[in-house]
């Protein structure tokens, strides 16, 4: 019989795991099966509206509480949730065996459907028995996704960017990737969602431009952005493409918004910044992003030349102004409404 105290306790060693910087990957099929078990023995599911766009459709359901019919969690998809327990086991089993540390990547295509079931589980069982605690839900996102990125790359993970001589200042961030010298420093910021609070990650990638120019490369991993409308029975994306757009114009670049339900108004190149499934960013980017930084080029100054670019002539004696990186290293074609529709 699942129980939430065992959950909990679970939930917290992970987390002691975690913060110790040991990132153990056997730790999360017992959450795994522990919130399908609640689910299965306390909760019923049901569809619950639909989100279409461009000739193409979503369907999002959601977990009910047996005893309380006015309980429900989130939306999710059934087009990416993994019915069993026994069947998530085995396809995370599976996805952790391709992992292949010398190539930076993971093997299968369908990495997105089992990090969006250990997700989706996990958010749901919160959702109906601690639903003030949702803070719960995006650490243990973070942990998720941190210790397979440490898996899959074999980089050193912390959490923070000191700026030097700002006493206790630093960029508050959720995942760092330091590959060693010479190479970039990954930023992973990771949300639920996101919604109008997009612009963050924006402006931290505009401050490490500013104080380490041509060192860092950041990419949001998101679940989604959804919104349930109890009052009008729907489900809505909530999304600012516009505000994105103005941010990778004017404040900074970033590589990539990474999803593992990626919403509508986002893709079709309606924003300027590619939008990719997360299993794209274990399968393939990770290693286009972490690659060489410096290719032995130095300016007469003696500034690096990298991915920035000094804005005065070489051998000027003023102050020099960095330009930061525009482009990604990311190659793929944009996804479409037919790639996320069910």
């Amino acid at each position: 019989m699942a129980d939430l105290d065992r959950l909990f306790e679970l939930f917290n060693w992970l987390g002691a795991v975690y913060r110790a910087d040991h990132f153990d990957l056997a730790l999360f099929p017992p959450i795994a099966r522990e919130c399908y078990e609640i689910l299965r023995s306390t909760a019923l599911s049901s569809h619950y509206a639909n989100i279409k766009r461009e000739g193409e459709e979503k369907s999002y359901w959601v977990f009910i509480d047996n005893l309380d019919a006015t309980n429900i969690s989130r939306p999710y998809r059934p087009a990416l949730l993994i019915n069993s327990y026994d069947e998530w086991q085995e396809s995370w089993d599976k996805m952790v065996g391709s992992i292949n540390q010398r190539d930076r990547r993971m093997g299968p295509a369908n990495i997105d459907r089992v990090l969006y079931s250990a997700a989706m589980a996990f958010f749901a069982v919160i959702d109906l028995s601690q639903r003030g605690s949702r803070k719960r839900n995006g650490t243990f996102l973070e942990w998720l996704l941190g210790s397979l990125l440490v898996a899959v790359s074999g980089f050193q993970l912390t959490r923070q960017i000191p700026i030097p001589d700002s006493g206790e200042g630093s960029v508050p961030t959720d995942i760092v990737l330091d590959p060693g010298a010479g190479r970039y420093k990954l930023v992973f910021p990771v949300k639920t969602s996101t919604r109008e609070r997009i612009g963050q990650t924006f402006t931290h990638q505009r401050i490490l431009d500013a104080e380490f120019p041509g060192k860092y490369r950041s990419a949001l991993l998101c679940v989604s952005e959804t919104q349930l409308l109890k009052g009008a029975n729907a489900v809505q994306e909530t999304c600012v493409p516009q505000q994105v757009s103005f941010n990778e114009k004017y404040i900074a670049h970033i590589d990539a918004l990474y999803y593992l339900d990626p919403p509508f108004a986002y893709i079709n190149d309606s924003i300027t910044v590619p939008v990719r499934r997360l299993g794209d960013l274990f399968s393939t980017d990770l290693a286009a992003m972490s690659r060489a930084l410096e290719e032995a080029a130095t300016d007469e100054c003696g500034h690096m030349i990298s991915t920035v670019d000094c804005s005065l002539p070489r051998g000027h004696n003023g102050d020099h102004l960095f330009l930061p990186p525009r482009g990604s290293p990311i190659e793929s074609e944009t996804i479409t409404a037919e790639d996320v529709g069910d």
